[in-house]
């Protein structure tokens, strides 16, 4: 399969680009740091695609660089984030506009630059069928204080993942909304707010969870998944 995965840097991105290369599949990644885009790529064989997707312009920069090196996509894994937290009344403004940039903004606007794409190819069966996903949160699903921008910009994706699956999945295109729990990665420190997460989930479980996604046949979907540490709650 050839894949998009973005946030492939470090993380759960990471941990998804490495699980999918060794599975044999194209896999092109987005970040930020270009260095450490550079030695993911140089350690998994996959293509790197350095850029900022806050901004539209460069996501649908993104969408012509994939598209200019694999001749479809059969997997666009929307998967960067950042994180907040704090009373609404401290968030500074520019803090609130960059989590919804990244973690709402860019997930709609990149998937609806790359479906130009897959609808024609899927439609003209060029291509059998494609799968969407989006490495979401439980913050998408709960509710929770000093959580508010946090929890709002992952319950956009929730909602935005239900719809885009009723829409697309006539056309052969599943959507997946996956909703992990606490994981050990450098979501906090990357937002303003490190925290010792040692005790949290390792994120090779929710790429492995996608890999199993990927495993199903085309007229299979898992419209939703909660990934989270037994003892979580």
């Amino acid at each position: 399969m050839n894949i998009l995965i973005t946030g492939g840097t470090s993380g759960v991105g990471r941990c998804v680009v490495e699980c999918l290369t060794k599975e044999g599949h194209a896999v092109a990644f987005v970040g930020r740091n270009e260095d450490r885009g550079r030695e993911v790529a140089q350690s998994t064989g996959a293509t790197f695609i350095a850029a900022d997707i806050t901004s539209a312009t460069e996501c649908e920069r993104v969408t012509e660089v994939f598209f200019a090196h694999f001749d479809q996509c059969d997997v666009l894994i929307n998967n960067a984030g950042l994180w907040t937290q704090g009373n609404l009344i401290d968030a500074p403004v520019k803090e609130i506009e960059d989590v919804l940039a990244i973690n709402t903004l860019s997930p709609i606007i990149l998937t609806k630059y790359f479906l130009e794409h897959i609808e024609k190819a899927v439609d003209s069966k060029a291509q059998g069928s494609a799968r969407i996903i989006f490495v979401n949160s439980l913050a998408g699903l709960n509710a929770k204080a000093q959580r508010s921008v946090y929890f709002a910009s992952k319950w956009a994706i929730t909602g935005f993942a239900r719809s885009l699956s009723i829409e697309l999945g006539p056309k052969n295109i599943a959507v997946t909304n996956v909703c992990p729990g606490y994981i050990n990665t450098e979501l906090f420190e990357h937002g303003g707010y490190p925290r010792d997460a040692s005790d949290a989930m390792d994120p090779h479980a929710v790429a492995d969870a996608i890999a199993y996604i990927l495993s199903l046949p085309s007229e299979v979907q898992i419209g939703e998944i909660t990934i989270k540490p037994t003892k979580y709650n």
